[in-house]
Order: C-alpha cells, then structure tokens, then sequence
C-alpha cells in the first residue's frame, strides 16, 4: 500500500466524523488556498479576477459567487493559461493519448470527450492525483470503518471492475491507479469482451469489490440469473456502480442479485470524486472536503478544492442539480435532476444475443472528425453520423470514412459481432437534445 496515498485516506476518512459546522470551515479555507493560488500562477484567472475586480488583497473575503464562472468552451479554448504546472499544454496531452506512450512522471490526465462536444483533458499533478485517488477509495469502501478498512486490505483486496477500459477515460484510468496503489489484484472487463466470457473470468477470480457501469453490472446481474451462478459474488464485500445515473428499479435488481447493497459513485473528468448515493433515498452525498458545489437555477457549478495544477473555479457541469436543505451529517446532500445517460445498443443472430456499449466507442480520434452518433437501425445493423471540419475535401472526406470505418470493424471484431453491419453518413451538423447534450446512440423510429 502506498504510504503517501494510505495517509490521504486518512485524512478524508477523519473528516466523515466532523460535524457540519467544522465541514464548512475546511471547504471555505481550501476555497481560499484555491484561490490564492489561481490568481498567483494561472495567466488565465490572474486576467479573469483582475478584470472583475478582484485582486489579492479582497480573494480572501469576496463572496465566490462574484467570481466569473468557466465554461467547457473556454476551458477548451484557453487551456494552455489555465494550467500553472509549466510545460503542460493541451497539444502535449493529446499527443501522450493518441501515441499511448507513458505519461512523465507527476502527469496525470483524463481523456472526457462527453456528450457536449469536443475532446478535451483534465490534468492533475501527483498531489491532486493521489488527493483524487484518496476520494475514490473512501467511497468505493464506504460505510467501512477504519479498523475494518485496514483488515479488507491486508487481507487482499481482488477488484473487478466492467466498464471501458481501455484508453484514458476518468474511471479507467483512476481505478487502475487506485488498484495499483492498493496493490490490489485486478481483474477489469472490457465492454468489448463478449458476455459469454464475463461469467468464467468471474467465477476463477473470485473478487471481493465489484465495480462497474450500472448498464454493465445490470448485463452481468441478468447472466448471473441466467446461468444460476450466483455463488461467483459470494466473496464479494462492496458493489459500487458509476459512470452512468442508477435508477431505483435497477439499484434493486442487483441488490437482490448480488445480495450486497449498492453504492452509486458520482463524478466527472473535471473532478473524479464528486460524492455518493448509499441509498435510493438518501440523496446523493456531495464531498465538501474536496469540492465546492453551487447551484444557480439548477445548473450544478464546480470549484475543485484540490487540484492546484488545473484550478477549476465555479466551471459549469452539464448535470441539473436541487441542492437539499436537510443536515444529515458533515457533507451537503443534492438531488441529480439529469445527468448522463446513454442506451446500449443490443444485436441478435439468431439465438445469440450481444451488445455494444456507447462508452466503448466514443474515444475514437480521426484528424478532421469533428463529432459522431450512433443510430441503431435494425437488430443487426446501425448507421454514424459523422461531422467532419468545414474545409475538408473530398479526398479527405473518404479517408475519414474508411479510418472510421476500419476502427468500428476492430471493435465489432472484439466483440464477435462479425454479423452487424454498418453504414457512415456525413451530416452538417449533431445537434444536442434538449438538455444541451448530444446523445451518442439514437435509434431509428
């Protein structure tokens, strides 16, 4: 167990028992370290406070609410003045994600290209990853104490974890860490794996934290049944789901299945550990010792209260939230309006059914792509939509389709989906829903 990281449990840990007084009191004080050292070393929020009036001598008092707020368009646009580590760019990220080569050491980044638009990152340095880290691991093994949080992992903590996996979505790339830090055997499936394998992996490995996409665990939670192996989760002590909402029904289903209560970790790219949901009627658990939510008619704003590479001040997520007045302990609680939401994408053949999640084919990064949707138009067919840059000729446009179109083939290939085919369609424009997000699976009427 990494000692530095083991400490930072700690410490997050010891705030669970603070009253909601003394919550407050941390959140304002970090709020103001975070400040303090935006305005010092982010060209960007030096220029930003200064042309709304705030200096170094009022950050300390003024109300954050007179702090200008960050969009994900300027976030994009002005990355490069935003980050105070030197050296760290945006063009310098994108080229660690698309090589795949090892990041240096102290480089953290998550790959988010959403449901709103264009791909973009989020760096942490090690203090604000290993700070992250700490968050995740508090609420991967809530409700343990400490006492009994330490005998789980001499013992062995032997995690599976069903989601994405691959390349350097938030959730992979955090929970990897997590595990490797832990020294925790890892056993991650990859959505692209065909269920046919899940089961058997399962059952020889034995894990005792099972994490995964609510849609995910619900597949795995559906095999289960159907093949009558409940006794593979008989070692498991925690299921957390994450990544995607969990409605009630489905939080029942697999609390039924796997005979465990469910926990819901809630975060995003911008901040990996937002907070938690324990119970269908609990409200979602918001950590006040490592952000500052606020919300202004509905829309949720986050101020990240430990990452000092990358300040993120009252940036706009794209999640609707209803702040609760009740206290239930130190952490603020909120209901999530609407958050993100994606179907998966199901083909048959016959008597054999598989699926396809969207999570698994959203990373896709082709020079000149600016956007894509899915479109489910049969039970063994789907179409893209693909947005290309307005300059591209039509020379450029086929090499865009057919690197496009070889990448979707790979990942049908994964996934022994040998039988679905597919078409691409180039259109002017993916417009979002109603909600501002762009879905990234639309099935045809």
């Amino acid at each position: 167990m990494n000692i530095r990281l083991l400490l930072s449990i700690v410490r997050l840990l010891l705030n669970t028992k603070k009253s909601r007084r003394a919550m407050l009191r941390l959140r304002e004080k970090k709020l103001r370290r975070v400040l303090r050292h935006a305005c010092r070393n982010s060209p960007y929020y030096k220029a930003s406070f200064a042309a709304a009036g705030i200096t170094m001598s009022n950050i300390s008092t003024i109300p954050l609410k007179r702090l200008p707020a960050l969009e994900k368009e300027t976030l994009l646009s002005d990355f490069d003045s935003i980050v105070t580590k030197r050296g760290v760019t945006q063009s310098f990220l994108r080229s660690l994600d698309e090589s795949g080569a090892s990041a240096p050491r102290g480089v953290h980044f998550v790959h988010s290209s959403g449901t709103t638009g264009t791909p973009r990152y989020v760096f942490y340095d090690e203090a604000a990853w290993r700070t992250m880290l700490a968050g995740i691991i508090r609420g991967a093994f809530w409700g343990m104490g400490f006492g009994e949080l330490l005998r789980f992992l001499r013992q062995g903590v032997r995690l599976c974890y069903i989601a994405a996996v691959n390349g350097n979505y938030g959730g992979a790339v955090s929970i990897r860490g997590g595990a490797h830090d832990m020294g925790a055997e890892e056993l991650f499936i990859d959505l692209n794996t065909p269920v046919a394998e899940w089961l058997p992996a399962i059952h020889a490995f034995r894990p005792n934290l099972l994490i995964g996409y609510p849609s995910a665990l619900k597949i795995l939670a559906e095999e289960t049944e159907r093949e009558r192996r409940d006794a593979d989760f008989s070692e498991v002590r925690q299921v957390v789901t994450c990544g995607e909402p969990l409605p009630p029904a489905l939080r029942a289903y697999m609390e039924r299945v796997f005979c465990k209560k469910v926990i819901n970790f809630y975060g995003t790219s911008e901040s990996l550990a937002l907070g938690l949901e324990e119970s269908r009627d609990s409200g979602m658990l918001l950590f006040d010792d490592l952000n500052y939510i606020e919300e202004i008619d509905g829309a949720m704003y986050l101020t990240c209260l430990y990452n000092f590479a990358q300040p993120l001040i009252r940036y706009r997520i794209s999640d609707k939230i209803r702040l609760l007045d009740e206290e239930r302990g130190p952490f603020s609680r909120c209901t999530v309006v609407q958050s993100r939401e994606e179907d998966v994408m199901w083909f048959t053949d016959g008597a054999r059914r598989e699926f396809l999640h969207p999570l698994s084919v959203e990373g896709f990064c082709i020079d000149g792509l600016v956007d894509y949707q899915f479109v489910q138009t049969g039970d063994s067919a789907f179409s893209v939509r693909i947005q290309t840059a307005p300059d591209i000729g039509g020379t450029s446009q086929r090499r865009i389709c057919d690197d496009l179109a070889r990448q979707i083939q790979r990942v049908l290939d994964e996934k022994s989906l040998g039988f679905v085919r597919f078409s691409i369609e180039r259109v002017d424009e993916i417009l979002p829903e109603q909600n501002g997000k762009k879905k990234l699976v639309v099935r045809c009427a």
